[in-house]
């Protein structure tokens, strides 16, 4: 599954050209004018979005190439929404864009050169550029009004996986790429069928060409299709809008049998609900609950956190240092997926947070994976030989390097995620509460949920110390507490208890320069302390901190880096602190809707006989109640994207996942798992 980059040349006029395609990314006359011209004028996108009466606008791209039509796109929003905010609700922009070959840093540097008035835009555009892996990439521009979604891999597949509604999703597509004599694989009827599957009533499009099997495959697929001028010397281009009523109308068909007509969601898939939402209960003060109010806040919504501790990040969230990197596997999995694309978007995320001013403690200082046995030196030699990873991701380092990256001495091959790093997972969840509450989030502390009610008007919430609340909406947010919820049951949640060191600094102690993981971690020193850890017991529930453990910890570092000549001067541990992690046995956490189980036990009897979707009805969730919880031990890297993902779907606004990925994390996964496989 590893992409292919780019593979450009510049020509006489400075205009990039594809190698592959024999052709160029824009106008050799003026590239900007081009896509103002064809893309922004042509969807009527000035006159559109001053009227626009929802609160976000999508706008999907067939073609990323240097990105000229996003940063465009981009600026010309900007200049909107800074002129016009009180007039207009439109208060954020998607651009959802494929790219099949995707354009190195430096050759993307090298283009966007050419476009002096767009670099203030280009600058923030190649600082968030994204590791060339396969799938979804989320970049947020400009405190979250801009946002870009990048899909790498070929467009026949990367559309097939975006989610939409049963309203739709894209209100304007530039229909971009290369010409369909240079790229015919890419203009095909699944191209066409996926536009008409993606797009809202009314949605418009553009393109530069006007070639006969293009304004076939449109008008084919429910789109109203007009021949204009083209830009400078190309004589026609094609405009139009999406109107399937009216052609269907025309073709005299039955709805059944047109190409265009959006499917039935399949038994995993979330609809946003139907009973308006302004108000959120996040129940939970830890990472989760955290960015959830960050996701949602941002989006409009009313939102307040509700902390049964006296203060955030009590629990599992409140180690000293917590190390930061991907679960990679060698081989492609949806797990392997899931946690790199998780960590792309949190390192982004974090660098956002901070330069936004928000501070906590953290360093992007590396993560080092001693090959400290022969059976991990063999799985780390099967994860580069396998070719699947970008080395600016992962890659091997020798032992003359692994010296120089942790600074200490380092007997050892192995593996480095130079973007790993550590943070301190306190400070974090402070920091974004902070940047929560400065958008309008509140805060309640000492409210332990007793028990949640819905009627007529939305959630009727009971708490521990006899105070009540209201909201139209609640998330479960609370950790290994979520075990306990009654609305939770049938989900196979497991815990474990995990034991972390705290050591103190001393001059003989060994403090490496980037943290090193092996079977547990060791990072850097942080306000004269450092982090060692973890136990991983699962006979136990409660949070109690032991001498056992202790040496445990101790004993699977000393083993593990036996040959390291500062093993035996490990610093002391001056502070143990103790939590407990929940997980789910697939070892992935849990994000969606809350099903109700036994009615979807009902309604999916006969999923084993694998019919069309369309033959199943619509999963029946529980009104307005979500959950994000199950992170186990990674929720440094897995929260901030889980919780984008569930303040996108709340909000019916597109979602920054592949629809398998989305599968894969939902909280009906295991019912419908067993109903396949015949076990209820």
């Amino acid at each position: 599954m590893k992409l292919t980059t780019a593979s450009l040349t510049f020509n006489s006029s400075g205009t990039p050209t594809s190698q592959q395609f024999d052709d160029v990314y824009f106008s050799n006359d003026n590239g900007l004018a081009e896509s103002k011209y064809v893309f922004f004028d042509h969807n009527l996108l000035n006159d559109r979005w001053f009227s626009h009466k929802e609160s976000s606008f999508v706008i999907a791209e067939t073609g990323f190439g240097t990105g000229l039509n996003f940063l465009l796109t981009w600026q010309l929003f900007r200049e909107l929404t800074q002129n016009c905010a009180a007039e207009t609700p439109l208060q954020r922009l998607y651009f959802i864009s494929t790219e099949k070959f995707p354009i190195s840093l430096p050759q993307l540097q090298l283009a966007l050169q050419q476009w002096p008035e767009l670099s203030e835009l280009s600058e923030q555009l190649l600082v968030q550029y994204p590791i060339a892996t396969p799938g979804c990439h989320r970049l947020v521009f400009d405190q979250g009004k801009v946002v870009l979604d990048l899909w790498l891999g070929d467009i026949i597949h990367t559309l097939p996986e975006l989610q939409t509604y049963q309203e739709g999703l894209v209100d304007a597509w530039y229909l971009d790429g290369f010409a369909p004599s240079k790229n015919p694989d890419m203009w095909q009827d699944s191209l066409f069928q996926n536009m008409a599957r993606l797009s809202k009533p009314g949605c418009t499009f553009a393109t530069f060409t006007a070639a006969g099997i293009v304004k076939r495959g449109l008008r084919e697929n429910g789109f109203i299709v007009k021949k204009t001028r083209g830009f400078g010397r190309k004589r026609d281009m094609l405009m139009g809008h999406f109107a399937p009523e009216e052609t269907r109308n025309a073709a005299e068909e039955p709805a059944a049998q047109l190409p265009w007509q959006r499917p039935l969601p399949g038994p995993w898939q979330r609809l946003k609900g139907h009973h308006a939402i302004q108000s959120v209960a996040v129940i939970g003060g830890g990472i989760a609950g955290a960015n959830l109010a960050v996701a949602l806040q941002s989006r409009g919504f009313d939102t307040t956190i509700y902390c049964k501790d006296t203060e955030l990040a009590m629990g599992a969230s409140g180690n000293h240092q917590g190390g930061f990197y991907p679960s990679l596997n060698a081989d492609y999995s949806l797990q392997s997926q899931f946690y790199c694309h998780a960590f792309d978007f949190a390192h982004r995320y974090y660098t956002g947070l901070a330069a936004q001013g928000f501070e906590f403690g953290h360093d992007w200082c590396g993560v080092f994976f001693p090959a400290f046995s022969e059976e991990v030196a063999k799985r780390q030699s099967k994860l580069i030989n396998n070719g699947i990873w970008p080395e600016s991701l992962i890659h091997s380092v020798t032992q003359e390097q692994a010296q120089s990256i942790t600074g200490l001495h380092m007997p050892y091959n192995g593996l480095y995620v130079p973007q790993g790093g550590w943070i301190h997972p306190k400070e974090l969840v402070q920091a974004l509460w902070q940047n929560a509450a400065s958008m309008g989030a509140r805060l309640q502390v000492n409210h332990q949920l007793k028990q949640a009610a819905l009627s007529a008007d939305g959630w009727r919430l009971h708490w521990h110390n006899d105070a009540h609340s209201h909201a139209d909406c609640v998330i479960y947010a609370a950790g290994f507490e979520s075990k306990n919820m009654p609305e939770l049951a049938g989900i196979p949640f497991t815990t474990t208890r995990g034991q972390v060191e705290h050591l103190a600094q001393s001059e003989r102690a060994p403090s490496p320069n980037a943290v090193i993981c092996h079977k547990g971690y060791y990072t850097p020193f942080y306000q004269n302390l450092q982090a060692m850890g973890a136990t991983f017991d699962k006979t136990s529930c409660a949070p109690f901190t032991s001498d056992e453990d202790t040496r445990q910890n101790y004993q699977m570092i000393q083993s593990a880096l036996s040959r390291c000549d500062w093993i035996d001067r490990l610093p002391e541990s001056v502070q143990q602190r103790a939590a407990i992690r929940l997980s789910l046995p697939d070892h992935k956490p849990i994000m969606g809707a809350v099903p109700d189980l036994f009615s979807q036990k009902q309604q999916y009897q006969a999923l084993y006989k694998a019919l069309p979707l369309a033959q199943y009805p619509t999963p029946k969730d529980r009104q307005n109640l979500y959950v994000l919880t199950g992170l186990g031990s990674h929720g440094l890297g897995t929260s901030p994207l889980l919780a984008e993902a569930l303040a996108c779907q709340i909000s019916g606004e597109p979602l920054p996942m592949n629809q398998e990925l989305l599968a894969s994390v939902s909280p009906n996964r295991f019912l419908i798992r067993d109903l396949i496989r015949r076990r209820n």
